[in-house]
Formats: C-alpha cells, sequence, structure tokens
C-alpha cells in the first residue's frame, strides 16, 4: 500500500477514501472508494475482479446488440447468445481432437502447467499485479 487518505470531494458531501496501491509489477493504481471498513489489498482485489467482469460483459455488449443480431426477437438474440458461448469451446475441441488424433499427438502442455501450478506453494508470487494473498485463489480454481 502506498497511500490511504479520507478526501472530499466537490461534487459529494459524502466521505471518500482514495487507496493507491503499489502493484507486485511496480504500478501505482489508485482507487476510490466509499467503504472505509476494507483492507486496501480487498479494495484493490475487488476493482480488479470488477475490471474483468466489466471487459467481459462490454465484449457482450458491443458484439451482440440487436443491430448486430441475426433476428430482433428475445429468443433470435438469446439463441445467438446460447451459441456463442457454446460453438467456440466446440470448434476447438473438435480441432484440437481432429488435427492432434490424426498425428498421434497428444495434450502434454496443459497438464504439465496444471501440475505444476498445483504444486507451486501458495504464496509464491504470480507475476500479476493482483495482491498477493488473491494467488491461491487465482491458482487453484484457474486452468
Amino acid at each position: 500500500m502506498v497511500i490511504d487518505l479520507r478526501i472530499t470531494l466537490a461534487s459529494s458531501r459524502q466521505p471518500w477514501r482514495l487507496v493507491a496501491f503499489n502493484s507486485r509489477r511496480e504500478h501505482v493504481v489508485e482507487f476510490l472508494t466509499n467503504d472505509s471498513t476494507l483492507e486496501p489489498g480487498v479494495v484493490a482485489f475487488l476493482y480488479s475482479r470488477r475490471w474483468e467482469e466489466e471487459k467481459c460483459f462490454g465484449t457482450w455488449k458491443n458484439d451482440f446488440t440487436q443491430a448486430k443480431a441475426w433476428g430482433k426477437s428475445c429468443v433470435a438474440i438469446e439463441s445467438q447468445v446460447r451459441l456463442a458461448i457454446i460453438i467456440p469451446g466446440m470448434l476447438i475441441a473438435i480441432m484440437l481432437h481432429t488435427t492432434m488424433g490424426q498425428h498421434g499427438i497428444a495434450d502434454e502442455k496443459t497438464p504439465k502447467k496444471q501440475d505444476k501450478r498445483q504444486t507451486v506453494p501458495a504464496d509464491a508470487p504470480d507475476d500479476t499485479d493482483r495482491p498477493g494473498w488473491t494467488v491461491p485463489l487465482f491458482r487453484y480454481t484457474s486452468i
């Protein structure tokens, strides 16, 4: 943590909190919150998770607008969204199975990567900007 200040904004009567957090990549990231009970690392973690979700929703919002949909009804848009979720995974699985299976190749990298991730000590850094205490959460829940 670099800074944890109570501030007042010209546009608000409510007290605010400015948290500047020094990431593990040595970037200073500032967060503005009105919750004074959370630890600075928790504030940074929640904002990073929120940002990841916002990017995901932004992609969906931009890629699946009604103007780009195959049909205008709710059913048509819902069907397109369901297909967009299911089809890429299926195509990748089929392509990998077909391509690799024809040549007798097996995926060795993914299982090795997963095994390596599982054997790393829980408190070892993961070279991201996330707070250190979140590393086990991401390490053991990610593929």
